[in-house]
């Protein structure tokens, strides 16, 4: 999985928003307001990585339990593929 290109991830004193740019300011509409392990993910899927490699990277720079990190992927991936900005 991987983010859509024509996204940025904006960072804003301590507020962090993916918003669109190019392609994207047309066929998305707003910007998301994310929290800081959101936008930590966002940014991991600069590139494109399986579940199980964003999971290790949480564990990694969070140090949260692998299930714990699994369900907040799973969570994630399921709104950002809701809203069309992973492919």
């Amino acid at each position: 999985m991987k983010l859509k290109p024509d996204f940025q991830i904006v960072q804003m004193a301590n507020d962090y928003m993916l918003v669109p740019t190019g392609d994207q300011i047309d066929s998305f509409n707003g910007t998301v307001i994310l929290n800081e392990v959101s936008a930590f993910m966002l940014n991991q899927l600069k590139e494109d990585l399986e579940k199980e490699d964003l999971v290790e990277r949480l564990v990694r720079e969070f140090d949260v339990e692998s299930a714990t990190a699994r369900e907040d992927v799973d969570v994630a991936v399921e709104k950002l593929k809701q809203i069309g900005i992973l492919i």
